[in-house]
């Protein structure tokens, strides 16, 4: 048997979250390594997985719910993303990662009052310090008739320089394991 074989009756069996959930870590490498026409491919591929386990009735986690709404959001699938982060809002779980991206999809949406209302939510936290404070800078820019795009791209550069930043401190232990509690990943 080929080891292409075998890889693929493996890839059969693994569920489909978890190759979500691994290709939407491969993304976020890709990402911070600034790799961004590859994190979008991966996000696209995640987005694509999730919907065909949930097609398929597997059990969908908040924080796999989460994923697919970011990856939806990162590959412009916005509508999608809305729909896959409104549960999780809703929960309360993971309120940080889903306020913003479904803020910013609101956004580019064109749905301003929603995406005030979202990046307004957003909860403040001190270890995603450069996050908070361009949230409630951007609700109140929006509030003051800046463009929706003028503010998305303000959140995206903060987000990134918050990924940054973490990924700098991502060896703190305990920084890390309440980064994954409160982002979901």
């Amino acid at each position: 048997m080929s080891l292409k074989k075998v890889f693929d009756f493996l890839k059969k069996k693994t569920p489909l979250t978890a190759r979500a959930q691994r290709e939407f870590e491969q993304a976020r490498r890709k990402e911070r390594s600034g790799d961004y026409e590859g994190a979008a491919a991966s996000y696209e591929t995640v987005a694509d997985l999730y919907e065909e386990a949930e097609a398929t009735g597997s059990r969908i986690l908040f924080r796999d719910r989460l994923k697919a709404g970011i990856a939806c959001v990162r590959c412009g699938r916005h509508e999608a993303g809305l729909v896959w982060l409104d549960p999780v809002i809703t929960s309360g779980k993971f309120p940080s990662e889903a306020r913003l991206h479904a803020g910013y999809a609101s956004a580019k949406l064109g749905d301003r009052q929603a995406a005030q209302s979202h990046w307004d939510a957003y909860p403040p936290d001190p270890l995603q310090s450069i996050i908070s404070q361009v949230m409630t800078e951007q609700a109140a820019a929006l509030r003051n008739g800046t463009s929706l795009d003028a503010a998305c791209e303000a959140v995206a550069q903060a987000w990134n320089a918050q990924d940054q930043h973490d990924r700098r401190t991502e060896n703190m232990k305990f920084k890390r394991n309440e980064l994954i509690r409160r982002r979901g990943f």
